[in-house]
């Protein structure tokens, strides 16, 4: 493009360090920086503007006059009510972090991301819109039901009968049936793509913990024998964190065993061990901190209930 003095339009250098800016800070703000892939991304978006800031712009005949492509400016770029003036958004020193004037051309990585390691790796954003899925759709059932209640009162004290409100219990059941299916219909298409997100505890772990997740991968890297997959500690986290759930003497409780288990099947060394039990102590922290438990009324009870359970008897 040089070589041929190919021109450039403003507009697309104006947006593109627009782009760059806005993700940087929004990847430090809410992601701690971003992972390895957005890093990469944002490298590959700042060496694209050193090399087209060198290049000319373009001063046509049929170029817009200034109201014009202001306006035209405006329609195009959905970030445009994040465009300011400069004053108000740069500081030179930001700007000389995000903007050097040149930088090495981004090397990608010699191993790619497979298809399936890269539909796996969005656990985190899967499960966000599920639980924001579900919220919605328990406001519904809650919001029929209220009605439901109000109306019923209502009916009651201008005494007219309760079977007038048959058919909006109906619809409210309908509605609650259709709520129960998109749950579940949701759940079976989360847990196809995340095999491991299985139990509440470990969608918990994956939305929750992932510090504590980077921190015991590289626990693993440096002490355990083993590989161990992202999601095979998200799992081991989320199952750590159901132990403080259950009460101590329930026959599962693996409270006792779960960190020696961990440990063996990846053949984790002593000081590995070490620090993925206090971690193990530090999600019972985190437990106790967030979530009131009562203490176990009655063990011996919860004990026979349970052998009553397993051999197909009643409980009373």
């Amino acid at each position: 493009m040089a070589e041929s003095s190919h021109a450039v339009d403003p507009i697309i250098l104006k947006d593109l360090k627009l782009c760059i800016r806005m993700r940087t800070r929004v990847a430090q703000s809410m992601f701690g920086g971003g992972d390895a892939g957005h890093k990469h991304f944002l490298d590959v978006l700042v060496y694209c503007w050193t090399m087209l800031r060198l290049l000319p712009t373009s001063t046509t005949e049929n170029q817009l006059d200034e109201s014009e492509a202001e306006s035209y400016s405006y329609d195009e770029n959905r970030f445009s009510a994040l465009d300011v003036e400069d004053g108000e958004i740069e500081e030179k020193d930001e700007d000389e972090e995000m903007f050097p004037t040149t930088v090495p051309r981004p090397v990608s990585d010699t191993k790619p991301v497979t298809l399936e390691e890269l539909m796996g790796s969005d656990d985190r954003n899967d499960a966000v819109l599920f639980l924001f899925t579900l919220d919605e759709l328990m406001a519904m059932i809650s919001t029929q039901y209220k009605m439901l209640v109000k109306n019923i009162k209502m009916n009651r004290q201008q005494g007219i009968s309760e079977s007038a409100i048959m058919e909006q219990l109906l619809e409210t059941a309908v509605t609650s049936n259709f709520a129960i299916q998109q749950v579940q219909q949701l759940e079976m298409e989360l847990q196809t793509q995340h095999k491991h997100l299985t139990t509440p505890c470990r969608l918990l772990s994956t939305l929750v913990m992932p510090e504590i997740t980077t921190n015991v991968h590289d626990i693993m890297r440096n002490h355990a024998a083993k590989k161990c997959e992202k999601h095979d500690i998200i799992s081991f986290l989320g199952d750590c964190m159901e132990c403080f759930f259950l009460n101590p003497s329930d026959d599962w409780n693996r409270r006792d065993t779960i960190v020696r288990d961990f440990c063996s099947q990846y053949q984790v060394d002593d000081q590995g061990s070490a620090e993925i039990e206090q971690v193990f102590m530090g999600i019972q922290h985190i437990v106790l901190l967030e979530v009131p438990l009562k203490p176990e009324i009655n063990g011996d009870l919860n004990r026979m209930r349970a052998a009553m359970a397993r051999a197909g008897q009643p409980i009373e």
